[in-house]
């Protein structure tokens, strides 16, 4: 989180935030998830976490100066109501980061339902109003890595 929040400031809403690593990590951090299991634990340690029911977000449009979607893209059937439900709560010019395994991580959870490259990612977000400004490749960018090292990922920046 180190490299991906520094082009985060304001408040940040942490989408799919699970049991709460990116709401510990950084201070103005909203977080949610369909899972309530998840929202109560991250409420009972103390972060801010609602529940959603994958199709609206609980909160006004232009809420949030940032937001991230860290390895929850590639787990959703259809993407559409939370690209257009993050586009609605992101403020201009807010960031918006996306975060997906490469080809070993993706093959190793079965709940994945579709394999995101850059190109596809770009495509998938394009008729949202995110201008598209960077990819980071972490630990750094290697097909070799993407197909061997199940920790591999990739983040992509976006404007609105």
């Amino acid at each position: 989180y180190p490299t991906i929040s520094k082009h985060f400031s304001g408040k940040v809403l942490d989408i799919g935030c699970g049991i709460g690593d990116f709401l510990s990590f950084y201070e103005d951090a909203t977080g949610i998830d369909i899972n309530k299991h998840n929202v109560s634990y991250c409420c009972a340690n103390g972060h801010n976490a609602f529940t959603y029911n994958s199709l609206n977000f609980p909160f006004d449009s232009e809420s949030f100066d940032g937001a991230l979607l860290d390895n929850v893209i590639e787990h959703i059937e259809d993407p559409s109501s939370i690209l257009s439900e993050t586009s609605r709560v992101l403020r201009k010019n807010g960031v918006f980061i996306i975060g997906f395994p490469g080809l070993k991580g993706y093959e190793t959870d079965k709940d994945h339902k579709h394999f995101y490259d850059t190109q596809k990612l770009l495509k998938t977000t394009n008729n949202y109003g995110f201008k598209h400004l960077w990819v980071k490749h972490f630990p750094f960018k290697s097909n070799f890595l993407s197909k061997t090292m199940s920790q591999y990922n990739i983040y992509a920046a976006f404007k609105k």
